[in-house]
């Protein structure tokens, strides 16, 4: 005989979508920092790759690269936690203890973005030297 299966509340499938939707705010807060971080890195190298004389009151070159590497990295760490925070969020919502069908794939693709991330960082900081 199968037992009943667990129908989620209106409550429950509110919380759901809030939690969702603040995952993917922090996604898209993640790709504008490496966005920032890319451009930031990029923009220095090309200055640096034309020859433009570096005055006294521009910072230098190394600073600058750290920065963006810094953005990127930044960028990859808030994808990380906010792949932790939604999943919490789902067990907090859930009256069942259990994760709601279809929460991997969000899941998967904040961590996803997070390792991309840090694999981007580490190739603008592996160019840049």
């Amino acid at each position: 005989m199968d037992s009943p299966s667990h129908t989620e509340s209106d409550d429950e499938l509110r919380l759901r979508w809030a939690a969702e939707r603040t995952l993917l705010a922090w996604v898209r807060t993640s790709l504008a920092l490496f966005g920032l971080g890319f451009v930031v890195t990029r923009f220095v190298m090309s200055d640096a790759g034309q020859g433009v004389a570096h005055s006294a009151a521009r910072a230098p070159a190394g600073s600058a690269v750290a920065l963006g590497v810094s953005f990127v990295l930044l960028g990859a760490a808030a994808s990380a936690a906010a792949a932790l925070r939604y999943r919490s969020d789902l067990f907090a919502a859930g009256s069942s203890g259990r994760l709601p069908p279809g929460w991997a794939l969000s899941f998967a693709t904040s961590v996803i973005v997070s390792l991309l991330g840090l694999l981007l960082g580490a190739a603008l900081f592996g160019v840049a030297d």
